[in-house]
């Protein structure tokens, strides 16, 4: 993306090379504790798989602790993301909030990925990894051409938002059926809920007189409060997660 930026953009490019990189080194932070999640899946999945036993809990567990985490950055993002990208970056522009926040939304396909990718990795079944990475990288190519010239750095967050979320569900559908994965869909429902709880509580939270990091803070704590309410996380689950 930034190489693209740069020979695209011509003059520009440079600057907003630089804009799209501010933002997207916070979304490699948090994509370290989805790549450490992944390697602790792979060995655990080729295991269970080798001893044909049932990885159906094991995916829920994973995708439960991943994905509200990954929903409440995702939000926070955008209604933060003014301030975080102000408080890290000194001449922070409403672009480079605005590429952040396209970028941090992202980070719940990610983890989508680092789930049923690794499923797919751990089944050996590398060549259709294969055919939907580059499959990937075609689509991503051909967005930041067509968007990178209208949009700039915005443009070429608004292509890997929409290529990794793609392949997000390329990687499920396809697990799935290489898995004989059934849906839940009342699982399916609550974590969509979930995610309408937090837009509207950081909308709310915004609203308070008070500085906006107390807002995150209380944000984090309603986000934090619905993860154990609708009971996607707990003690047991985790347990058992950690016995396997």
């Amino acid at each position: 993306d930034s190489v693209l930026l740069e020979r695209l953009l011509g003059e520009s490019g440079k600057e907003e090379a630089g804009i799209y990189a501010a933002g997207y080194r916070l979304l490699d932070m948090c994509n370290i504790f989805g790549l450490m999640f992944a390697g602790i899946l792979l060995p655990l999945f080729g295991r269970m798989l080798m001893q044909k036993q049932n990885i159906r809990p094991i995916i829920g567990v994973s995708v439960n602790i991943l994905m509200p985490l990954s929903f409440m950055i995702a939000v926070a993002s955008w209604f933060f993301g003014k301030e975080i990208m102000q408080l890290l970056y000194t001449d922070s522009t409403e672009q480079g909030a605005l590429v952040f926040s396209l970028l941090m939304s992202s980070f719940p396909a990610f983890c989508i990925m680092y789930v049923y990718s690794t499923l797919l990795t751990a089944s050996g079944n590398l060549t259709l990894l294969n055919k939907i990475a580059l499959g990937g990288v075609i689509t991503n190519i051909a967005m930041n051409l067509f968007l990178i010239p209208l949009y700039r750095s915005a443009g070429a967050a608004t292509a890997a938002l929409i290529t990794q979320s793609s392949l997000a569900l390329c990687f499920i559908l396809f697990a799935k059926k290489d898995m004989l994965l059934t849906t839940n869909v009342k699982w399916v429902i609550a974590h969509l809920a979930f995610l309408m709880l937090l837009l509207f509580a950081a909308y709310a939270v915004r609203l308070f007189p008070v500085q906006w990091q107390f807002q995150l803070f209380i944000f984090a704590l309603v986000g934090v409060a619905a993860i154990f309410l609708f009971r996607f996380i707990s003690l047991t689950s985790i347990k058992k997660l950690m016995e396997r």
